[in-house]
């Protein structure tokens, strides 16, 4: 079975949290058992910055989440090697699945083909995430 899973930013401090989203409300549960109570606690989020859990990991073993970027190495315009963004993690909905799209918004799978396709996303890196790094794609 996979893993349901979100991450969300709170309110109070800017910090990522994992767990489960309680909907309809911007609160997000965090199920870090407490052992007192056998509870988890629960923090008001930025509803902008929700995103599931993909079921997939990079080349790290770091979980990919929507809206996280995916890219490799390559060289800038300099010839120095660098990591470098394919596209960011994006719920593709006329497809029903995860792709990773261009700052435009439009899919690339047809554009990196084999690099960008989600079976090969266990290759790629997390470069960065669309709420903490906007100027990857120009989005600042």
């Amino acid at each position: 079975m996979r893993e349901i899973l979100f991450r969300a930013k709170r309110l109070d401090n800017g910090e990522w949290i994992y767990g489960d989203l309680l909907t309809p409300t911007d609160i997000m549960d965090v199920w870090e058992i407490s052992e007192n109570t056998g509870m988890g606690d629960r923090y008001e989020i930025d509803p902008e910055t929700v995103g599931q859990y993909t079921g997939r990991m990079d080349r790290s073993g770091n979980k990919i989440f929507e809206g996280d970027y995916l890219g490799d190495w390559c060289e800038n315009d300099e010839g120095e090697e660098c990591l470098g963004a394919y596209g960011a993690v994006t719920w593709w909905e006329s497809d029903a699945r995860y792709m990773l799209t261009t700052e435009e918004g439009l899919a690339n799978d047809w554009t990196y083909e084999e690099e960008a396709h989600p079976t090969n996303w266990g290759n790629l890196y997390i470069v960065g995430n669309i709420h903490d790094n906007p100027e990857i794609f120009g989005d600042e």
